[in-house]
């Protein structure tokens, strides 16, 4: 499959995990890279399919999907980022009112390949009740809404309102947002407007399918509740934002390419006018 058509995929999880899950404690809270790896494996998944399957990510594809940058130590990272998934969870209460505590990976497989640059994942088999053969109480949307977030809790905030989009409006109260949303890191409620909500509503209006605006109840100076409103953007402005998915040359291979070519000039090249000039490698600076 292109690369591209990749981020038409759908994600689709049962409400409980939409709505009710937390991280138990930031060393069970995922990352960013390991976030955008869960989105893009959960959309690989066959919903009918009756159990999880081994899926194959190369290192490229997995850049490209998600945008993230080439170079540095960015291989590296994602390869850090599987080998720290042993370990994370999250909690979640089901429609009873118990909690119960389910891990995201079956860590007998999942790993990396450093020859193939290939990352082998499976899906922990006690998330497949909340991911396969969903009917009725789930969230779902294309992987290409998510893929351009930087901020670590904008997937959570995205999944999170967007499950009660049907809805149209939310109050949450202050303590279930600092649990739910704010993961056991910010405490402080200053700390989590300007770090997570803040931040997470700005990159959810400017590259997901919905637009949210957000309120604050005080109370003799202290916030209580949160009020969202939650509104599907018009088809237009979402075509917008898909056309933006269409794969482009990135600055990275432009350089190379000029590179390339002046280091193996072709016979039928013309002569570059004044304006070309500046964009041609002398051999002076190399």
């Amino acid at each position: 499959m292109d690369f591209s058509l990749e981020k038409y995929l759908t994600v689709a999880q049962d409400n409980c995990i939409c709505q009710t899950a937390y991280a138990k404690n930031k060393e069970k809270d995922l990352t960013i890279y390991q976030k955008q790896l869960m989105f893009l494996t959960i959309a690989r998944v066959q919903k009918e399919t009756q159990t999880f399957k081994i899926e194959k990510i190369t290192f490229k594809e997995f850049m490209d999907i998600m945008d993230i940058p080439v170079g540095g130590n960015t291989e590296r990272k994602i390869a850090e980022c599987v080998e720290n998934l042993e370990n994370k969870s999250i909690i979640v209460k089901t429609s009873d009112g118990k909690e119960t505590e389910l891990f995201w990976i079956n860590p007998d497989v999942t790993r990396v390949d450093w020859t193939e640059k290939m990352i082998y994942i499976q899906l922990n088999r006690d998330l497949e009740k909340y991911l396969l053969n969903l009917d009725g109480n789930f969230t779902s949307f294309q992987l290409g809404f998510v893929t351009n977030f930087k901020g670590k809790y904008s997937f959570r905030v995205y999944e999170y309102l967007h499950s009660y989009l049907g809805l149209g409006r939310l109050i949450v109260k202050r303590e279930d947002a600092l649990r739910i949303l704010g993961s056991s890191r910010y405490r402080h409620i200053a700390d989590f407007d300007r770090y997570v909500l803040k931040k997470s509503v700005d990159e959810i209006n400017e590259y997901s399918d919905i637009d949210v605006k957000y309120y604050r109840r005080i109370d003799r100076k202290n916030i209580t509740h949160y009020f969202f409103i939650i509104r599907k953007k018009d088809p237009e402005d979402i075509e917008i934002i898909q056309d933006e998915w269409v794969p482009r040359e990135s600055e990275y291979d432009k350089i190379k390419k000029d590179f390339e070519q002046f280091l193996n000039p072709s016979t039928k090249k013309e002569v570059p006018n004044k304006k070309e000039k500046n964009n041609i490698y002398e051999s002076e600076i190399l």
